[in-house]
């Protein structure tokens, strides 16, 4: 009577296995290969990325810049997510001597996909993910003044936007050109408001104000304000003190949660 050499029971006359036994066992090396396999595949993909750590952190940027202003709905432009991965991918793949690297086989989860792209899939979801965690992390990060001077533009309008979206208000941005002097529309209950967000390294003076009286007209707001990361001149405090216009400075970012 045989021994099964997979668990130490009777197999049968001349016999050293189960075919349960043989057939659990290769199963078991099939997984451990494939294991494997994906372990080599994301070392090798991370070998990639940290190769060219400049290219990776230059996509975050440009992602969350492109990503973070909102759209007319007060959405988050997350469409164009794709877009930006598939260009970092392509200066990946340059910087590796791949310039001609199809990006058809990253797209989509190919069985035809030649075994040297699969390094590749592995950065293309990866850069996914680290977009993910970077974005979280700025949505959530508590900026010093410094920090926020060295925004751009575009940067500041979405660090404001996000500030009164915490604190309640529904956000919507404008279009990129003719926005007829807002940036953002912010509504909250029975209160509409017009916002100019202003990134200047001086101070901001009339036009910023006017913009925005239009602005309210242009809207059907009830109210109006100017936000910026640094001062308004005194021209600029009378006109908006004429007007009804609430001026919001560097100095004083945190009124942002009680606007």
């Amino acid at each position: 009577m045989g021994i099964c050499k997979y668990c130490n029971q009777n197999a049968g006359w001349f016999m050293d296995e189960h075919a349960s036994c043989a057939q659990t066992a290769k199963e078991a090396k099939q997984e451990r290969v494939k294991k494997e396999q994906q372990r080599q595949i994301a070392v090798t993909g991370q070998q990639i990325l940290d190769r060219h750590t400049d290219v990776v952190n230059k996509f975050l940027e440009i992602a969350e810049r492109k990503v973070s202003v909102l759209d007319d709905y007060g959405d988050e432009r997350m469409h164009l997510l794709g877009k930006e991965v598939e260009e970092c991918i392509k200066k990946l793949a340059t910087r590796e001597g791949l310039p001609f690297l199809s990006i058809y086989f990253l797209r989509f989860d190919s069985q035809n996909a030649p075994p040297g792209y699969l390094p590749w899939k592995w950065v293309f979801l990866r850069l996914r993910q680290l977009f993910t965690e970077y974005h979280e992390l700025q949505k959530n990060k508590v900026r010093t003044l410094n920090e926020i001077t060295s925004l751009s533009g575009t940067e500041f309008e979405s660090y404001v936007s996000r500030i009164l979206q915490r604190c309640g208000w529904d956000v919507s941005g404008t279009p990129t050109t003719g926005d007829q002097g807002a940036d953002l529309i912010a509504s909250k209950e029975n209160r509409k408001v017009a916002i100019q967000v202003k990134r200047y390294t001086s101070n901001v003076g009339n036009s910023a104000v006017q913009e925005v009286v239009g602005a309210v007209r242009f809207y059907g707001a009830n109210e109006g304000c100017v936000i910026t990361n640094s001062s308004f001149t005194a021209s600029a405090r009378s006109l908006a003190q004429k007007n009804n216009i609430r001026l919001i400075e560097g100095s004083n970012l945190d009124k942002l949660e009680t606007l």
